[in-house]
């Protein structure tokens, strides 16, 4: 707020001074009380705008972890699925051969998250018979619960900027 008390003081100094020329020379007066005044609203408009609206430093992060399975091991080529709940808009990342992932664009808030295989088929379209495929292999590894967002019971809080998420499936869950 001491910003609006300054610009204050310097608009009210300024045409004090405006006021003081314009009784010697109107019309040099004018054209430069008109560029003046031009200037003044950029700066006060920036100085308030960045006052009263403050950028958001990073309200978008990233999330990054490990996938185990119920074997203890790293599950690997998998889609680390993040939903969130207050809007529904997702991220995801891909799990590599050490079951590690990240993910980017995930605002600040919680998450429903489950995990899900990739199907990649590059000469057809995916059918529901691919993917049932794929869901029914990765079910040794990861139950078919975790696959689902609604059943998995996995959540996440996230902050902005960096988040660390492990998804360890030996645990209680």
């Amino acid at each position: 707020m001491h910003y609006v008390l300054i610009l204050g003081e310097i608009l009210t100094t300024l045409r004090r001074g405006l006021l003081r020329q314009w009784e010697n020379n109107p019309r040099t007066t004018l054209a430069a009380g008109t560029a003046l005044t031009a200037v003044l609203a950029v700066i006060v408009w920036s100085t308030l705008s960045a006052t009263l609206w403050p950028p958001r430093r990073h309200a978008w992060g990233s999330v990054q972890g490990r996938v185990t399975s119920v074997a203890g091991e790293p599950v690997a080529g998998v889609a680390v699925l993040f939903i969130d709940d207050s809007t529904g808009v997702g991220a995801s990342g891909k799990t590599d051969s050490s079951g590690a992932y990240r993910a980017e664009g995930i605002k600040a808030g919680r998450y429903a998250v489950a995990v899900q295989p990739v199907v990649e088929v590059s000469d057809r379209e995916i059918s529901q018979e691919d993917v049932f495929a794929a869901r029914t292999a990765l079910e040794p590894r990861v139950p078919k619960r975790f696959q689902e967002i609604g059943s998995s019971g996995l959540t996440a809080t996230m902050t902005g900027g960096r988040n660390r998420y492990d998804i360890d499936l030996r645990g209680p869950h």
